[in-house]
């Protein structure tokens, strides 16, 4: 994760994909605060959106330093995934190591001997001299006890070897000692002034010069305290002697002393600039080079850690510096450090070889003289690759690849590669490398003299097959594939290769969005198109996925009859709609029976007794929604109810009849008794 204080989000990949290290190479890259580290092509981070700087760091090969494009920056995370690709370039403006030579045991000081092109490699603790030709030890030359200087007199042919613990100097003819010359104490470096043929050795133990003749000592001029590099300018024909305890160069003409200067801390090796006249002196103890012209220091140049032995390359006019302390070589060119080589451990002397153009560096601490080529690295091939290229790294179809070998010093004789760690087989012509994943193509060259170069290795990345989306839709669940409740949809998508970039979706025609979450749903039918890109590119194609959702039951109104009916036949009624899913059924209950459907129709007729009932209406939509209604009706059939169907007019006919009968029959019975009854005879008077 990105150590940031970004409030919490979605997280995305920030992949950085390296081109031109060496297989297995460990690089590094810091995003914000956080650093990561890999040894294989691709770093990766997450984090939520945002702004983020970076930075990839310098790395050290085995050959060359290599450096980054881009080395810094910034970039922004927007709701995908982000990839950066980062191309190393090895530095090689100084020249590349070529080659590591297994030498004696403390190897110290390298001279070269024009004569017969040989390099002469002094091995302080095993006693002799390594003769190599070009990459290889062609000899072992046993001396005096810790050599420790070297020099080529190109007068007489001769190697002067200065054995720091014998006192002597060996005089090596080819790779024979012929002689041994008795000088000073302590000695340490050598040089050759071609102006006058002499020798000159320096003395720390004695703080003097040795000058030598041949095989016999002509001369000893005291300089300063520990003396311990010399060299020769033969611009204006000076010895130049470097005394490590008095920080003072001295100059030399011939055996007499013209004068000196102060130089920086511990100032040791000494070398000539042919192309600008400059004496350039090691100083050991600050770090630093200064730069003398005649007896005047011009400037002081800042380099590696403990600088030691130095060399001028009148092949390139570079002055090459070994710094014992970083163990690597500083370039500098006039005055100013153009590059930066690495090489071995605690790198002591140096010397240009300018038959085959390489400088070669005694590393005393891993017993090998690494081999830099300053023309020319040699075989140098290349790979062309042709395929579909898709994002970052990816090809998105099989990758055609083409070998391309070259040397402009020599002739190319056999390319071989190797595919996927497999059998290495020679190139003979372009091959095909196919199927989805990382395959790795490493290549080499052989040139006619019999140099091999370093192996190359080429990371290709395939990736032919589109990832894959799906959809979860989740609610509840009703009828007929509705969800009755808000609705959500979960995008995924899998890739088995290069893996999943991105994830975007449409929905109902809007525009194309990064998915970032769930997606919610309201009420409604949609359509979702979905789909997911893969980090090479290949894009799914686009799926469909309807989702339907009503969480709005059934609108029922409008149910009649209510109250009392006369009629045992009731034609009820009802009015439904729905808005969602559509209504689907109806169904009526009565006196809270089972419901009966009734399908879509908005009637129906009910044979109830007399008597009070409940009528319930149920509407039901297609997502399962229902909605209720009831009303309540008193059945009232009877002739005779003043709630009838008649409205009582019967029982009041015959309540009217009731009432009225009685009284006519009395009139009747009153009537009769008039007309038929006998006169009324006169009443008896009472009897006394």
């Amino acid at each position: 994760m990105i150590a940031t204080t970004r409030p919490p989000g979605p997280l995305f990949l920030v992949t950085f994909i390296e081109t031109g290290l060496p297989s297995g190479t460990s690089w590094s890259v810091t995003l914000d605060d956080l650093l990561n580290r890999s040894t294989t092509p691709t770093i990766t981070f997450s984090g939520p959106n945002g702004t983020y700087s970076f930075a990839v760091g310098r790395i050290r090969g085995d050959t060359a330093y290599y450096y980054a494009i881009p080395a810094s920056g910034s970039l922004a995370v927007n709701g995908t995934p982000v990839s950066v690709p980062v191309s190393f370039t090895a530095d090689t403006r100084g020249g590349t190591v070529v080659a590591t030579v297994p030498t004696g045991t403390y190897p110290l000081a390298v001279a070269y001997d024009s004569g017969n092109g040989y390099i002469y490699v002094t091995n302080q603790y095993s006693n002799n001299v390594s003769v190599i030709n070009g990459t290889t030890v062609v000899a072992s030359v046993a001396v005096g006890v810790w050599p420790v200087g070297v020099a080529y007199d190109g007068g007489n042919g001769y190697v002067y070897v200065a054995n720091y613990d014998s006192n002597n100097v060996s005089v090596i003819d080819g790779t024979t000692v012929v002689a041994s010359v008795a000088v000073g104490a302590y000695l340490f470096g050598v040089a050759y002034d071609d102006g006058n043929g002499y020798i000159y050795v320096a003395n720390p133990g004695s703080n003097a010069v040795s000058v030598i003749n041949g095989t016999a000592v002509v001369a000893t001029l005291p300089v300063g305290n520990q003396p311990y590099g010399v060299g020769y300018d033969s611009g204006n024909g000076y010895i130049y002697v470097a005394s490590s305890g008095s920080n003072t160069v001295h100059a030399v003409f011939g055996t007499v002393l013209v004068g000196w200067t102060t130089v920086g801390y511990a100032p040791y090796g000494v070398a000539y600039d042919s192309g600008n006249g400059y004496v350039y002196v090691t100083n050991r103890d600050s770090n630093d080079v200064s730069v003398i012209n005649g007896t005047t220091v011009v400037t002081t140049v800042p380099v590696g850690s403990l600088p030691l032995g130095v060399a001028y390359d009148s092949g390139n006019g570079y002055v090459y510096v070994a710094n014992s302390g970083s163990n690597n070589v500083s370039v500098i060119s006039g005055t100013t450090v153009v590059a930066t080589i690495p090489v071995g451990n605690i790198p002591y002397g140096v010397a240009y070889d300018s038959e085959n153009g390489y400088v070669y560096v005694a590393n005393s601490g891993s017993n090998t003289t690494s081999v830099i080529s300053t023309t020319t690295p040699g075989p140098t091939t290349t790979a062309t690759l042709a395929g579909t290229a898709g994002s970052g790294s990816w090809f998105v179809t099989p990758v055609g690849v083409t070998l391309t070998a070259s040397d402009a010093a020599s002739v190319i004789v056999a390319t071989n590669y190797s595919v996927d760690a497999g059998t290495w087989q020679e190139y003979m012509a372009p091959f095909t490398v196919s199927g989805d994943g990382n395959h790795t193509v490493q290549f080499y060259s052989v040139n006619a003299a019999g140099f091999t170069e370093s192996t190359e290795t080429l990371a290709i990345h395939i990736d032919t097959t589109s990832p894959t989306a799906s959809a979860v839709p989740s609610g509840t669940q009703g009828g007929d594939e509705w969800f009755i409740s808000q609705a959500t949809v979960t995008l995924s998508a899998s890739d088995r290769t290069s893996g999943v970039g991105s994830i975007s979706y449409n929905l109902d025609g809007g525009m194309w969005t990064a998915y970032s979450g769930p997606i919610t749903l309201s009420d409604g039918a949609h359509t979702l198109l979905y789909g997911a890109t893969d980090v090479a590119g290949n894009t799914a194609s686009v799926k469909s996925l309807s989702v339907r959702v009503d969480t709005i039951a059934p609108s029922l109104t409008d149910l009649t009859p209510s109250g009392r009916v006369t009629t045992s036949a009731i034609d009820v009624t009802w009015t439904g709609s729905d808005s969602g899913s559509g209504i689907v059924s109806y169904a009526v209950s009565v006196d809270g029976r089972a419901f009966q459907n009734v399908a879509l129709n908005e009637s129906v007729i009910l044979s109830l007794s007399d008597g009070a009932h409940t009528i319930t209406v149920r509407a039901t939509d297609a997502a399962g929604n229902t909605q209720t209604q009831t009303t309540t009706v008193t059945v009232d059939t009877n002739l005779f109810s003043f709630t009838g169907p008649l409205g009582g007019l019967p029982t009041i006919a015959l309540i009217t009849i009731i009432a009225v009968v009685p009284v006519a029959l009395v009139f009747i019975r009153k009537r009769k008794r008039r007309v038929s009854a006998p006169p009324k005879q006169p009443r008896a008077p009472p009897n006394p």
